[in-house]
């Protein structure tokens, strides 16, 4: 929106996601971001990235490099 800045943080999520100009080189920084139920999670900020780059999935039968396969 106009008036606002790239930083203003609305959100607890937008200190971590917004003010962070190396985000991209970061992303597993917002797992110290959160709230809630998933507070104090762990679990796979160590791992490695899974790039979904077919958005077409079958439930039944995921092929790499969907979403299905990932959650499977």
């Amino acid at each position: 929106k106009p008036g606002r800045s790239a930083c203003e943080v609305t959100k607890h999520v937008d200190s971590c996601r917004r003010c962070d100009p190396d985000l991209e080189k970061n992303r597993k920084k917002l797992s110290d971001c959160v709230l809630g139920f998933a507070h104090g999670t762990t679990d796979g900020k160590g791992g490695e990235f899974y790039v979904v780059i077919d958005p077409i999935d079958n439930a039944t039968d995921p092929k790499p490099e969907t979403l299905c396969h990932a959650v499977t």
